[in-house]
């Protein structure tokens, strides 16, 4: 008798074993009876019984979803009628001044805003699934 891998949750599983004792996958062993590999010919490890319902189940994910970007300054309308426009004029200024000192090579070598447009963030994500086998006389589950 030895030890081999099984082939769903790599756990040791004796080569003897007709299924494996941790997740329930059927081993096809020469030593063992061949069991059909239809699946409605399956049966569930722990009562034999065929009353056997299969369903998908998202196992984890990564990544994904749009985040909203929030762009509030936290200043009222009358700090903005009061100051906020100087910090425009300044601004412009600036550019301005740098426009004139480089002789207008500052246009060439400015960053690029990371910003969306809209105020999101859309990622893309993946999803990883799995098909479980239930069965519908004891309650068994497995991974098939």
């Amino acid at each position: 008798m030895a030890l081999i891998n099984c082939p769903e949750c790599e756990n040791k599983v004796s080569d003897q074993a007709a299924s494996c004792p941790h997740c329930g996958f059927a081993l096809n062993n020469s030593n063992t009876e061949h069991e059909d590999t239809d699946i409605n010919a399956r049966k569930c490890p722990k009562c034999n019984s065929k009353n056997i319902n299969y369903q998908r189940e998202q196992n984890t994910s990564i990544g994904g979803g749009i985040h909203k970007i929030n762009r509030t300054s936290g200043h009222g309308c009358l700090y903005w009628l009061l100051f906020g426009w100087w910090v425009w004029i300044f601004k412009l200024m600036w550019e301005m001044l740098k426009f004139l000192c480089t002789c207008g090579l500052s246009l060439f070598f400015r960053k690029k805003s990371t910003k969306a447009a809209d105020g999101h963030t859309i990622s893309a994500s993946k999803s990883f699934n799995r098909t479980m086998a239930v069965c519908q006389s004891c309650g068994h589950s497995w991974k098939v």
